[in-house]
C-alpha cells in the first residue's frame, strides 16, 4: 500500500483579482498552487485509471470524461444529435 506524502498535500492560495473592489473577498478566486511533484504524480494515476477504464471498456460511447479527444463539447453535440433524432420521430424528450 502506498502513501501519498504530507508536503505533496500543502498549496499556496493564491487569490487573482477578478473584478472590482479587491478587498472584497467574492471579487477574488482562490487558486491552490500545488507542488510539481504532486502534479506528476496526478497525472501518472488519472494515466493509469483512464488506461484501466478503457482497456476494461467500463465507459459508454458517450462518455466524455476519462477519454481522449472527448470534451464536454462532444458531449452536448451527442446530446444535441439524440434530441433532434427525437423530434425526428415525433418521440417526447426530457
Amino acid at each position: 500500500m502506498s502513501t501519498y506524502p504530507s508536503m505533496w498535500k500543502i498549496a499556496e492560495v493564491v487569490p487573482p483579482h477578478k473584478e472590482g473592489n479587491p478587498e472584497i473577498a467574492s471579487n477574488n478566486r482562490p487558486i491552490s498552487v500545488l507542488s510539481c511533484l504532486s502534479k506528476i504524480c496526478d497525472k501518472v494515476a488519472l494515466n493509469q485509471y483512464t488506461e484501466h477504464l478503457t482497456n476494461h471498456r467500463l465507459l459508454t460511447e458517450h462518455q466524455s470524461g476519462n477519454q481522449k479527444k472527448h470534451s464536454t463539447e462532444t458531449l452536448n453535440i451527442a446530446v444535441t444529435d439524440m434530441l433532434l433524432e427525437a423530434m425526428d420521430n415525433k418521440q417526447l424528450s426530457i
